[in-house]
């Protein structure tokens, strides 16, 4: 991620770019638990709301599944399904899994 080109959007955005790419990136794979939301605000030196914020981005995003009074685990996004952006009209289609 390019600081300079995001040195604009808000600090929970930026966390929430941060832990997206580590999600995108498999270090976080389906079913990793997250740090909890104290731990990423020492970790991150950012508040507790800033890691809130971010968390709910990413849950909004469908990244990331919140499990009470346990913290976030990270989504399978593997049965998901996929949108072509290159034709707004063409109708949503489940992905075929890869095996």
């Amino acid at each position: 991620m390019c600081t300079a080109m995001n040195a604009n959007l808000p600090k929970y955005e930026l966390l929430a770019l941060s832990l997206q790419s580590l999600i995108e990136s498999h270090e976080y794979p389906p079913g990793f638990k997250l740090p909890s939301i104290r731990q990423l605000s020492e970790q991150r030196r950012c508040s507790i709301e800033t890691v809130q914020r971010a968390l709910n981005l990413l849950e909004d995003r469908g990244l990331i599944n919140p499990i009470a009074k346990s913290g976030f685990l990270v989504a399978d996004r593997s049965n998901l399904l996929s949108h072509s952006c290159s034709d707004p009209t063409q109708e949503w289609v489940a992905e075929e899994p890869l095996e």
